[in-house]
């Protein structure tokens, strides 16, 4: 409100629904997939491919199945249907007939809020590679534990 723009609030799908085909530039849904039972995101993700035109782009974020912190509150929100995979949203767009499906992850968590490395020095070889193998492992645990919180689906037809 107060911005300027046209904005018409409904059903997703059934807004979709209504327009020809070709119709979009882009579309953007902002943690909206992860409310949508599996039947209802195929429409929605075939619906879009369809009325976007050739070049048009969607882009859909949702909360990071890969990470436990944006597992550790998913379901605090009793609306959400089930956590969508990254890999499982890009085979889908294809499917549904975008020419291209990216994911890029978003919100990452603070550098202070991950496991911090532990410094590698000293002339002590084992100890060396001892610290960096736990290193490595830190770096595991943060991408899994720790990773960004969010991602977006970008296709374009």
């Amino acid at each position: 409100e107060g911005e300027g723009l046209d904005v018409e609030e409904g059903d997703a799908l059934a807004q979709l629904e209504g327009l020809p085909s070709g119709s979009l530039g882009g579309i953007f849904c902002a943690h909206v997939i992860e409310h949508l039972p599996p039947d209802r995101l195929v429409r929605l993700l075939e619906l879009a491919a369809d009325r976007l035109r050739p070049g048009g782009v969607l882009i859909t974020e949702t909360p990071n199945p890969r990470t436990l912190v944006a597992l550790s509150t998913f379901f605090a929100d009793l609306t959400h249907v089930q956590p969508v995979h990254p890999d499982t949203l890009t085979v889908l767009a294809r499917q549904a007939g975008f020419a291209r499906a990216d994911i890029r992850y978003t919100n990452e968590p603070p550098a202070e809020a991950r496991l911090q490395p532990l410094e590698v020095g000293g002339k002590d070889a084992v100890a060396r590679q001892g610290l960096a193998v736990a290193n490595d492992n830190f770096t595991r645990l943060n991408e899994v534990v720790f990773g960004p919180q969010d991602y977006a689906l970008v296709a374009r037809t």
